[in-house]
């Protein structure tokens, strides 16, 4: 086997979230007592995250920072005039929703892994899908015709050329 590509699993391209962003924190907001239209929301978040820096590797505290400052400024870039009470509830509200699966839809069926090998112009045969759903993403990629690798079964993300170039070798022999 060679490798021509290598699709991996992330938010936006094989999974969605299964209401606008503007609708999740317009609702959570008004909770928090700040009422923002969903479309403002949906609009700022869109400007934020396109100039916000690229996420720091490392522990999830600094995953967790990264995102509060990105719901801040989204906040901030809707309605200037807006102030919540208790920002750090709203955000953590927030970030608990997100971290359940069920603020999410389900992710593609082989049919996606397909379109995308279509687009790269890759033969599934030639590619490999990394994913952590044994169903949505391996399965769905193994029936789509794509070598799948469990990221649960690498140390890190490091060792995932080492778990390519073995798969290729397999194939030579």
């Amino acid at each position: 086997m060679q490798v021509a590509a290598v699709l991996l699993d992330a938010a936006g391209t094989l999974i969605r979230t299964r209401e606008p962003v503007g609708e999740t924190y317009s609702r959570i907001a008004r909770e928090h007592g700040v009422a923002i239209p969903a479309w403002r929301l949906d609009e700022a978040f869109a400007r934020v995250l396109r100039s916000a820096p690229p996420m720091p590797p490392g522990p999830d505290d600094a995953e967790r920072a990264w995102w509060r400052d990105v719901v801040r400024a989204t906040f901030r870039a809707a309605d200037q005039m807006q102030r919540f009470a208790d920002f750090e509830a709203c955000f953590a509200a927030l970030y608990d929703h997100f971290a359940r699966p069920d603020a999410w839809r389900a992710k593609p069926d082989p049919a996606f892994f397909a379109r995308a090998c279509a687009h790269l112009g890759v033969a599934p045969a030639a590619a490999v899908a990394v994913g952590d759903d044994p169903i949505d993403d391996l399965a769905a990629a193994q029936r789509a015709g794509l070598t799948a690798i469990d990221v649960a079964t690498l140390a890190s993300l490091a060792a995932l050329p080492a778990r390519i170039l073995a798969l290729e070798a397999e194939e030579d022999r």
